[in-house]
Parts: structure tokens; sequence; C-alpha cells
């Protein structure tokens, strides 16, 4: 065996040994996560799931003095624009991670979390409006001196990435919205306030009910950990959905039509949070989009179907990168 050989076999051992660390790392925190405190166990379980999507921590220093939170990976290939994974309202940067991992061997990712949202806090003087996130991702790219980027949200990171593509056009060579918020249609107004607290593992539960056509696995710890939290951020969401339904770009349902980016919309049948009657609304109202229904999902591709969504969005990514270079 020769030497370019000898490398090649040891580089699969070692990579080998890393997947069955991995492995018995998940399988022990399984058994270990409805005993050990939340603080303990979520860290490792998102360490194991960025470890395995290709991504780092990293942190974005914008010129407003603020600091934004990410998870990044991925080669930075010329002929592959970025590609931003926006989350949804309530939820954080750990959102796109497992569909990620799908992306990373081909494109440079970067999931960022929004102020107000996952472990950045709620900051009264801060602006938390959908206009106020546009211009918080149009300074992120400004930092990283990126000619144009993808844009993929759900939900309100769907919303976000829409108002975005209307006022950067040019910064934007694709856009996939799913399930995105935006549009008032025939159902109750976007973003309305809350009425009760989510304090019990019922609540939670039903909660999922409105997500998900089929739960996921759940961690115990998970559970805990985000009744807790949204418990205690109750009122700063509150806040925040009054400044974006006040705010600029609450609604784009006069706009869409504006779009001439390539896009496409996907959609869950059975979303319980933004129902599917808005998925035709908005192929309507961008007729060069491509729309993709689930029958078998809810609000949440990402969550539900991981590796299904993340290969869904690499062939459209890459066709659209070999359509560019043509």
């Amino acid at each position: 065996m020769n030497s370019t050989m000898k490398t090649l076999a040891n580089t699969r051992r070692r990579f080998g040994v890393l997947v069955l660390a991995l492995t018995l790392l998940s399988s022990s925190l399984l058994v270990l996560e409805r005993t050990l405190p939340a603080c303990w166990v979520l860290p490792l379980l998102y360490q194991a799931y960025t470890w395995r999507a290709g991504l780092h921590d990293t942190q974005i220093a914008l010129p407003s003095g603020e600091t934004l939170s990410a998870f990044e990976g991925g080669p930075d290939d010329p002929a592959h624009p970025p590609v931003l994974l926006l989350h949804g309202f309530g939820d954080s940067k750990v959102s796109f991670v497992q569909a990620a991992r799908y992306l990373t061997p081909a494109f440079h990712v970067l999931l960022p979390e929004f102020p107000g949202f996952g472990e950045q806090p709620y900051l009264p003087h801060r602006p938390h409006s959908i206009r106020a996130q546009v211009e918080r991702l149009h300074a992120l790219i400004a930092t990283r001196n990126w000619a144009k980027v993808y844009l993929v949200g759900n939900s309100m990171g769907g919303h976000i990435a829409a108002a975005f593509t209307l006022r950067y056009p040019e910064k934007v060579a694709g856009l996939i919205a799913i399930s995105p918020a935006g549009l008032l249609v025939d159902d109750p107004i976007p973003y309305r306030p809350q009425e009760n607290r989510l304090s019990t593992e019922a609540d939670f539960d039903d909660y999922m009910k409105l997500l998900f056509f089929k739960k996921p696995w759940i961690p115990h710890a998970f559970k805990t950990d985000f009744i807790q939290k949204a418990s205690e951020r109750f009122e700063g969401l509150q806040a925040i959905r009054k400044e974006i339904r006040e705010g600029e770009d609450y609604l784009l349902n006069d706009h869409l039509s504006d779009i001439k980016t390539p896009a496409l919309i996907l959609w869950g049948r059975v979303d319980g949070v933004v129902r599917v009657a808005h998925a035709p609304v908005w192929k309507e109202k961008i007729p060069h989009a491509e729309l993709k229904i689930f029958e078998d999902a809810g609000h949440s591709l990402q969550y539900e179907y991981p590796e299904r969504t993340g290969t869904l969005l690499r062939a459209q990514l890459e066709q659209w990168s070999n359509g560019a270079e043509k």
C-alpha cells in the first residue's frame, strides 16, 4: 500500500471512530436526558448536532454595536453564493442545524439568531420589526462582503427573507420560503397576541400538534427548557409581536408581485400555525415561483423531515447555481 492509500485509509478510520463516538454520545444522552438538568444535556446535544453538520459557533459584530450569534460552516466556493438559514418566531439558530448537514458539503451556510430569540435577550431599546431584522441582515451581509446570498427562511424567517428580497433584490440569488408568515389571508391576523403562557408539558404537547404532522422525538430536557424560557420570555415575545404588527413590512400582500428573484415556496399540508391556504396566495402573487406542498408535514419541515428538506434545498440551490454559471 503506497503512502497516499495509507493516508486515505487512516483518514477513513479516524472518521469512523468519530462517527462511532458521536453515536455513543447520542445514545448515552438518550438514556441520561431524563435525569440530568437541561443546562447539561442540551449543550451536549446541540454540540453533537452542530458537529455532525460541520458547523461551529460564531459571533458577528455589526456596525450598530450589536453582536449576532450564529452557527456557520461549509466551504467558501465562489461558484455558490452563501446560504443564510433564517429561523421563525420563538425559534433560534438551532432551527436549521439538522437540515444544514445536507448543505455544508457544497455550500457555505450561516444560521443567524435574531435579537429577542434563542439566546439573544429581548432588550426594549432594540427594534424588532420585520424591517429592523431586514436591516440587521443587510448589515450582516455587508460585514462579510458577500455580493449575493441565498435566503432560506421558515415562518417569520421566510417573512424576513421575502421582505429582504423586496428591499435588496440585487443581493439575493434565490429565495426559499418555508411556511412563511407575512400575508393576511382568511384566518386571524399574523403575529396576534398569545392568550396564555405555555406552562406545562400538556401545553407544550398541544403546541407541538400545531407544528408537526408527525411529531419528532423531543428530549425531555428540551421540553422543560422550552417551557421555562417560554414563560420567562412571554412579555418580551408579546412586545415583539406588537412591534411587528405596527412596523414596516408587516403585511406583504401588495408587494410580493415585485419579487423577480428565483423563488421556491414550501408548505406542509397540515400546518397549524400558518395554514396551507396561504400557499396558493404566495404562488399567485409570485407567479414564477415554484410551489411544493409536503402532504405529510406541518409548519416546520426542517425539524420534521431534516434529510428530505436538506436534500431538497441543496438540489434547488445547486440548480440555481448551475443555471447562473451558464
